[in-house]
């Protein structure tokens, strides 16, 4: 089962009519890896407490981005959700963003702490932007929905320059 259908099968209810999945990817918000990764010399307690500030400065509609998130791209939106900490369940949804919303999305694979992460920066109409980090294993995952969300943006784009 791929992380889109395990998105889909949680957090059905955030779609419209018509709306469908098309690609999810877990994050993190910029960052937080190493943040993490510095608190697990303090064991699981530090883990939870370095993670609980990552992603904090970042918002997004006037609403903070979620210290642990996914992503679902569906056919006319890009939705956020914010996952319990350990369990990586749908705990609630947070943003909802048009794809004529989106001006600019940029990605990149690199390594960090001897992982696998893709970087996603994305720009919106409004003048925000998300940056974004996915570390294996779900890295792959990550560039695959940039890479939808930049198909997506660009279609949206070109339908609505008539």
């Amino acid at each position: 089962m791929t992380y889109t259908d395990k998105l889909a099968n949680q957090a059905a209810q955030a779609l419209g009519p018509g709306e469908f999945f098309v690609a999810a990817a877990k994050y993190l918000p910029k960052g937080a890896s190493t943040k993490r990764a510095a608190g697990g010399v303090f064991g699981v307690a530090g883990t939870l407490v370095a993670g609980s500030g990552a992603g904090r400065g970042q918002i997004v509609g006037g609403v903070p981005l979620p210290s642990n998130l996914a992503m679902g791209l569906t056919n006319q939106r890009l939705l956020i959700f914010e996952l319990g900490q350990g369990v990586e369940r749908v705990i609630g949804h947070t943003h909802s963003i048009p794809l004529s919303h989106l001006v600019s999305v940029r990605y990149e694979v690199g390594r960090k702490l001897g992982f696998r992460v893709t970087y996603v920066d994305i720009s919106l109409a409004d003048g925000s932007a998300v940056a974004l980090e996915a570390v294996s294993p779900n890295s792959k995952d990550g560039e695959a929905f940039a890479r939808a969300v930049e198909t997506s943006r660009s279609a949206a784009a070109s339908s609505t320059a008539w």
